[in-house]
């Protein structure tokens, strides 16, 4: 089983580089767990279509009240392997 842990710092523009489908390619990748993806969830919609074939995407919310009105950053992004 293979597991990668990886802090992004922002998940759209590491999806715009092309990082996110090369480590996804990685052989025999079971999990890929992705911090600080700083994205609300509806933006997370493009990778979700372009993933779900292969890989069950989930997220885990760090809301903040006091951020509410402004972009909120979710703690973790979850995709393992079908």
């Amino acid at each position: 089983m293979k597991i990668i842990s990886w802090n992004v710092n922002g998940v759209r523009a590491v999806e715009r580089k092309g990082e996110l489908e090369n480590i996804l390619s990685t052989p025999n990748l079971d999990f890929l767990f992705i911090q600080e993806i700083k994205s609300k969830p509806e933006n997370l919609s493009e990778i979700e279509e372009k993933y779900s074939k292969d890989w069950i995407i989930s997220w885990h919310s760090a809301e903040n009240q006091a951020m509410q009105e402004q972009e909120f950053s979710f703690a973790e992004l979850r995709i393992s392997k079908i």
